[in-house]
Formats: C-alpha cells, sequence, structure tokens
C-alpha cells in the first residue's frame, strides 16, 4: 500500500487511499464535463454550455477559485478544427 508511506497508521493510509480515489473520480467527472462544455462552445451553443458548466459545479462541488478559472479557460473557442 504506497499510502503507507505518508501515514502513521493503517487508519490513516486507508483515509489517504479513501481521499485520492474520490480526487480521481471528481477529476474524470470534471473532464468529461469540460470535454461537453467545449463542444458546445464550438457549436456556438453558450446557454446549453453555462446550463451544463453550472450543472458540472453543482455535481462535483468544485471550490470557487476552481471554477474562476475554469470559466476563464472556456471563455474562448478552442483552436482545434471542427469537422
Amino acid at each position: 500500500m504506497p499510502a503507507l508511506r505518508f501515514a502513521k497508521t493503517k487508519n490513516e493510509a486507508l483515509q489517504i487511499c479513501k481521499e485520492m480515489r474520490i480526487y480521481r473520480e471528481t477529476r474524470r467527472t470534471i473532464q468529461a464535463y469540460l470535454y461537453a462544455i467545449q463542444k458546445r462552445i464550438d457549436r456556438g451553443q453558450h446557454k446549453a454550455a453555462l446550463q451544463l458548466f453550472n450543472r458540472m459545479v453543482i455535481v462535483t462541488k468544485i471550490p470557487y477559485w476552481a471554477v474562476v478559472a475554469v470559466k476563464s479557460e472556456l471563455n474562448k473557442p478552442s483552436s482545434s478544427p471542427s469537422h
């Protein structure tokens, strides 16, 4: 168990593993939402993108500073050509 290197007890190690699992799941969820939001922005569906963004904030319970950082990234359409 790699978490044992950072924990003093087995209970602490289990808590670290649990927190990391939650972090990985949340990160995957946020990445999926961001992909869908960016697709809507590229298509010009700004209202739908905003609704999806608001749902992402509620579902993932990300902190305010992360919301501001993500919002600043989504203000511009992606530079990749759409097919």
